[in-house]
Formats: C-alpha cells, sequence, structure tokens
C-alpha cells in the first residue's frame, strides 16, 4: 500500500472529514476524497462510515487505524533517527512558539537568520502545543512547569505576570485601592489560564469581565486602549508605552519558559545553533522576563 494512502488515512481518521484532511496534508479536498475511495476498492472493505457529523471509522477502518498509526510512529522514529545526523547548516527548521513570542523575538529571529542563511525557518505558532515525537516542530519555545519527559532541553527564565491597566484607565477610575472598580480582561477558556481565574474569583469575585482573550496580542492591545486590566507577562507590560504596573509580579503566576527538542535531534547542526542562538539571547533579558526590571514607569 502506498504511504500516501496510509497518511490520507490517518487524517481522515484524525480530524473525521476531508476538509480537516486536506488541510493538515495541504492537497485539495478531491485529492483527498480520490485516495480514500481508491483505497476502498483495492481493499474491497468499506473503511468509513459517511455520517452527517463526519467520517468515521468502520469496524474495518479501527483495525487498520491501529497498524497505520504503528506503521506512522515507526516513521516518524525512523525520520527522527535520520535527522539527529544532519551536520548541515541549511534546510527547514520548524519552530514552535506562541504567537505573542514570535513578534517580541522577530528581531532575534531575523539575527539569526543572517547569521545563517542557509536555514529556513518555519514558525508554528499557536496555544496548543505541538507535537515533537511527530516533528509537528524540531524545536519549542515553551511556557510550563513540567516539560514533557522524553524531551531534552534548557530552561531560559521564569516569566512573571504582573498586574498592568492603561494610565488613562487608572485616570478614570481615580484610585488603586479597589481593583473591583476597574473593568478587567480575562483569558478564554480554552487558554487554560486556571491559576489567574482562581486568583480572580478569591480576590476580586465581583470584577466585571469585559472581554476574555485566547491571544496575547490581542490582550496586550486591549490593555493598551485602556479597555481593562489585567494580569500579563511583564516582559509585554513593561513595553507597551501609556501603560503601568498596578501591583508587582504573582510567584503563583510565574511560569518556566523552555527551549525544548527530541532527543534524537539535539545532535542535528541546525538545531543545535538555534537552542544556543536563542538560549542566549533570552538569558540576557532575564531580569526584564522574570520581573525584576522596570521599563516604563519608575
Amino acid at each position: 500500500m502506498d504511504w500516501n494512502d496510509i497518511r490520507t488515512f490517518l487524517a481522515v481518521a484524525k480530524s473525521g472529514s476531508i476538509t480537516g484532511a486536506s488541510k493538515e496534508l495541504e492537497v485539495n479536498p478531491s485529492t483527498v476524497s480520490r485516495r480514500v475511495n481508491s483505497m476502498e476498492e483495492r481493499l474491497g472493505v468499506r473503511l468509513f462510515d459517511r455520517l452527517p457529523s463526519g467520517y468515521a471509522p468502520t469496524a474495518a477502518g479501527e483495525e487498520m487505524l491501529y497498524s497505520a498509526e504503528l506503521m506512522n510512529e515507526e516513521a516518524s522514529a525512523l525520520e527522527l533517527r535520520l535527522s539527529g545526523r544532519d551536520t548541515r547548516l541549511t534546510g527547514r527548521l520548524r519552530v514552535a512558539l506562541l504567537d505573542s513570542d514570535a513578534v517580541r523575538y522577530m528581531p532575534v529571529l531575523q539575527e539569526f537568520r543572517a547569521l545563517y542563511p542557509g536555514i529556513e525557518l518555519v514558525l508554528v505558532t499557536s496555544i496548543a502545543m505541538s507535537d515533537l515525537s511527530r516533528r509537528e516542530a524540531d524545536v519549542a519555545l515553551r511556557h510550563t512547569d513540567q516539560p514533557h519527559e522524553y524531551l531534552v532541553g534548557r530552561r531560559l527564565a521564569r516569566i512573571g505576570y504582573a498586574l498592568y491597566g492603561a494610565l488613562s484607565l487608572v485616570e478614570q477610575v481615580g484610585s488603586l485601592h479597589d481593583l473591583e472598580a476597574f473593568p478587567w480582561l480575562a483569558w478564554h477558556e480554552r487558554a487554560g489560564a486556571r491559576i489567574t481565574e482562581q486568583w480572580m474569583a478569591e480576590h476580586v469575585p465581583n470584577a466585571q469581565i469585559v472581554c476574555r482573550f485566547d491571544s496575547v496580542p490581542a490582550m496586550i492591545e486591549g490593555l493598551r486602549l485602556g479597555m481593562g486590566i489585567c494580569y500579563v507577562p511583564c516582559a509585554e507590560g513593561e513595553l507597551i508605552s501609556g501603560v503601568r504596573r498596578l501591583r508587582p509580579p504573582m510567584d503563583s503566576f510565574g511560569m518556566n519558559f523552555w527551549i525544548l527538542t527530541h532527543p534524537d535531534l539535539r545532535t542535528t547542526a541546525r538545531v543545535r545553533a538555534f537552542r544556543d542562538f536563542m538560549a542566549e539571547r533570552i538569558t540576557s533579558i532575564r531580569d526584564l522576563l522574570e520581573g525584576r526590571r522596570l521599563r516604563n514607569w519608575d
């Protein structure tokens, strides 16, 4: 069976739709549909039930799914082992990071590109954690206190969070003593910010939440415009013109900042070059990241 057929089958089973599989595989939906129909014809068995809610594996499809996942894991492991022997400072390097980190470190990424012109960076930006074992990314910059045990890397800093508000909003409210007098910005449920939600429930239970976000850049813009006050990373809050820190950093909100990769890729030249370069640049601004440096007010 053609490997493209296996990949197509897995993509349809994973996404539950032809459209979702086509986006993952970066091919036309008609191509995906044709491959699925061709597989079923050759095998003489129906692999998916076409339901109003999407594509669901049949009993035969479930049996094939088990074997196909094993084959995919073996193929991914082989690719990782071979990639780890790559000593060239050329080729693609997939980097997973938050959209806010992509914006903040773009000048640093530009420095890296100038230093290593043969490396093509592919930035994978999202809240969801990219799966390094399946080569969704080669390197990840992650905010986490519990990196996966199978990954290797280096802790770069402890990200500090503090309460910030626009000067215009502070002047409008007139007092910093009653935080419930301010409108608040908060995180959308899918952002997984349970610690800040718990803190707000305990300390400002009657706070008026005017907007929820799942993107740091969007929340930062709302903060800058005076839409509300909120806890954001100090490295973001200290760089916003017209915004001031209202409370010192909260230790309980902090999170470790890591650069991580798969063990089989740590000796790959372009991975090692990127890891060392980013670690040096990021640790040089550790005081700002951890909230010990004030940029926009004394």
